[in-house]
């Protein structure tokens, strides 16, 4: 994790800016393991990723435990941990006013979208779906939904994200 914060303003007026930035990355990599490769816990797991600890992955790696590569071992799809997180905060002082803003930025990661299950699934599970089945949903539910029947991960999501954590205006 590596910080940095500069006063780009600070007038004798009373305006003072302050600008700070954070960068965090964690990184990870199995060497060893005495056991064999598992799943920490219990989770969804199959198309919505499950974690999964495994020699030569990283401890955050999120595979699809319905379908398997040619060795037998679950598709690796992405991993828990972001590529880095950064934060942008700016405040700003002019005599007794105060503004403070912070942005948050993720990139990379992978997260499961439940949400999106939950309603493709209301109302018939995956082992009982059909082609059939597919009638009046929209376009992405129908693309999910084969992805499922085709093994695949589809409510495995990217997890980057640019959000407005906070504003504070103060007197």
């Amino acid at each position: 994790e590596i910080s940095l914060a500069l006063t780009p303003v600070q007038q004798t007026n009373g305006l003072t800016w302050v600008y700070t930035t954070t960068f965090t990355r964690n990184y990870s990599h199995v060497d060893a393991l005495p056991v064999p490769a598992f799943t920490p816990g219990d989770f969804f797991g199959g198309f919505y990723g499950t974690p999964w600890i495994q020699v030569g992955n990283q401890v955050s790696a999120v595979v699809n435990t319905s379908f398997a590569n040619k060795a037998g071992e679950p598709l690796v799809i992405g991993s828990s941990q972001p590529d880095f997180m950064m934060s942008f905060g700016n405040e700003f002082t002019w005599h007794r006013f105060h503004l403070y803003g912070l942005l948050d930025w993720v990139r990379g990661g992978t997260t499961s979208d439940l949400t999106s299950g939950y309603f493709d699934f209301a109302f018939f599970s995956p082992s009982s779906l059909g082609a059939n089945d597919l009638e009046g949903n929209t376009g992405q539910e129908t693309k999910r939904i084969q992805g499922v029947l085709n093994g695949l991960a589809p409510y495995a999501e990217p997890g980057t994200y640019l959000k407005l954590r906070e504003v504070t205006l103060s007197y």
